[in-house]
């Protein structure tokens, strides 16, 4: 009797072969994205107003959205280390953003909110202050978490690229400068141009 099971081995799918194919610009896009969320994230520490804030908050997750998407199409594996960091990063600037929008609408709407909630306004600038301490705790923790991600991010990059061949550095260069292009009108765009300032 001839043993008719088949040998286990791991069926390509066409996914892994986009995966491959597109490597180097999903890698550059990523890194651009992520090291644009960064300095959008440093350029808080200056922001003056909650709107600015709420804005670059806002860019912020935008950034980290693309930059975890590109990182799931640049691997096979969905949920590495990179990913995982990516999103907790998302979701503490999440955090942030809900704290400045809740101050925001403390703020504009203390003396109605007063009123209904049967507080006195005093009671409501307090709240405020709360949230805005609570915020800063949040953005003092996204500083930490960018120190430790430095590591996460190089080690992911420098695995990666050292895969690339000599087309997939060209396409990695070019698309890093396209990408960095891309990002810096898309935080100009979106924080900075007159219809939002």
């Amino acid at each position: 009797m001839t043993d008719t099971r088949r040998p286990e081995h791991r069926v390509r799918i066409h996914r892994d072969t986009l995966v491959e194919m597109n490597r180097a610009v999903y890698v550059a896009r990523r890194n651009s994205a992520y090291g644009r969320a960064v300095q959008v994230l440093r350029a808080l520490g200056k922001a003056e107003s909650p709107e600015l804030r709420g804005r670059l908050y806002r860019v912020a997750v935008r950034l980290l959205d693309d930059a975890i998407r590109d990182t799931r199409m640049s691997q096979i594996a969905h949920d590495t280390p990179l990913v995982l960091f990516l999103k907790l990063l998302r979701e503490a600037i999440q955090t942030a953003q809900a704290l400045i929008g809740n101050e925001l609408h403390i703020g504009r709407d203390s003396p109605d909110l007063a009123r209904a909630l049967g507080q006195s306004s005093s009671t409501l600038r307090l709240a405020r202050a709360f949230i805005e301490k609570s915020e800063n705790d949040v953005l003092e923790s996204i500083t930490e978490m960018l120190v430790f991600g430095r590591t996460v991010v190089r080690q992911d990059t420098r695995e990666r690229r050292s895969l690339f061949n000599d087309d997939e550095r060209r396409r990695y260069r070019l698309n890093t400068r396209e990408s960095r292009q891309f990002y810096a009108e898309l935080v100009e765009r979106e924080v900075y141009s007159e219809g939002n300032a």
